[in-house]
């Protein structure tokens, strides 16, 4: 007779973070300084909002993935002037990593 065994679910620790929608980059340099070294699920919470868990976590890193495109960071080449909400028309590529660049 086969031997079943019950799958084991890893119980991994939930970390919940408060985060300004006015700071978002910075909010987001001081979780990764901050909890680079835990193990565990970060959630994340906007100040003065309710809810935690997959919705606010996700729009977070929405949010974070929208102003490091930001042309005023100097992060990304490109050949026309676009305003801190537009997305790059040709996609983004990489700048070269300069001192004047040093955007967080």
């Amino acid at each position: 007779m086969p031997h079943h065994s019950t799958p084991v679910i890893a119980d991994i620790p939930s970390l919940q973070v408060r985060v300004s929608r006015t700071r978002v980059v910075s909010c987001a340099r001081k979780i990764v300084d901050q909890l680079a070294h835990v193990s565990g699920i970060v959630e994340i919470e906007f100040y003065g909002e309710i809810g935690t868990g997959l919705g606010p976590t996700l729009e977070f890193y929405s949010l974070l993935a929208l102003e490091l495109q930001a042309a005023h960071l100097s992060m990304w080449r490109h050949q026309t002037i676009v305003t801190r909400a537009e997305f790059f028309p040709d996609g983004i590529v990489p700048q070269p990593p300069s001192q004047q660049n040093a955007f967080i």
